[in-house]
This record gives structure tokens, C-alpha cells and sequence, in this order.
């Protein structure tokens, strides 16, 4: 459950949930998108989120076989690459966004 709603106040607002620890990702500073990345394969893959700190241990709890490994970037970054990979003006969904929140 790396992506969640929780109910704040009269809202319900997405959260991202590390997967090694279960806390919140308060910040995208702290956190990464990890997935497995497999010599020959390109199916897609899962994503995995963790905070900066659980990122190592988080790896260290799912082996892999000699193919795979472990690829990352920082969680910053997903929203950029979501809107450009999903034609997305980013403008216009943040005033789809705020509509939303009235």
C-alpha cells in the first residue's frame, strides 16, 4: 500500500507510504521510488517507496537473482516525470486540484 488516502479534517488527502518502515513520506526530499531492474526484461515494474534511511535496509529485506538489481531515483522527481510521460499541464492540474479541494 505505497500509495494511500487518509481523511484530514473534512478532506481526504493521498499519502506515500514507505514500504519497509509503513511511516509517511512527510516530504519528497525524504524519500526514493525503488524498483527492480532485470538484464533482458522489459516488463514493466513495480514501484517500491521508501524513506532515504530505508532505502538499503528495504533492499537488503528482498533478494534478488543474479539478473536483477536494484534501481532508484528520487521521489522529487516521479511527479515530473508523471506529468510529462502522461502529457499533463502541470498549470492546469493544479487548478483542477484546488476545484477539487472547495
Amino acid at each position: 500500500m505505497p500509495i494511500a488516502i487518509v481523511k484530514d479534517g473534512y478532506y481526504a488527502r493521498p499519502i506515500v507510504v514507505c514500504d519497509h518502515c509503513r511511516g509517511e513520506i512527510q516530504r519528497a526530499a525524504e524519500g526514493n521510488y525503488q524498483w527492480v531492474a532485470t538484464i533482458g526484461n522489459r516488463a514493466p515494474a513495480p514501484i517500491y517507496f521508501t524513506h532515504k534511511e530505508c532505502c538499503r535496509p528495504f533492499e537488503r529485506s528482498q533478494p534478488l537473482d543474479d539478473e536483477s538489481l536494484w534501481a532508484w531515483s528520487p521521489l522529487e522527481a516521479l511527479p515530473v516525470y508523471l506529468c510529462r510521460n502522461l502529457g499533463i499541464d502541470f498549470d492546469g492540474a493544479a487548478a483542477t486540484a484546488d476545484l477539487m479541494a472547495i
